[in-house]
């Protein structure tokens, strides 16, 4: 597996992690970040919802990320426990 890199340039990588900051830290309900290790490397999770509940979990597609999933999230975590995974 090759790496590729989404930016150009540094500061254009920055500017994207500060506003999906920023997203993140606008979110209305209580969350968790949490890192996972998987056999391709890390995965970033953003776990919400009751922890006895249902799993749901929110894959996002190609080209976009977790932040179309933060709207949803709200409802959903009141009956699952989500887990979107970047």
């Amino acid at each position: 597996m090759t790496n590729t890199f989404a930016f150009k340039t540094t500061e254009g990588r920055n500017a994207v992690y500060k506003a999906y900051d920023t997203f993140l830290g606008n979110m209305r309900i209580p969350h968790e970040e949490v890192n996972i290790d998987t056999r391709f490397g890390k995965a970033f999770v953003i776990a919400a919802g009751k922890k006895d509940a249902p799993v749901l979990v929110l894959l996002h597609g190609s080209g976009i990320n977790s932040v179309m999933w933060i709207g949803d999230m709200v409802k959903y975590s009141e009956h699952y426990s989500t887990e979107d995974e970047v």
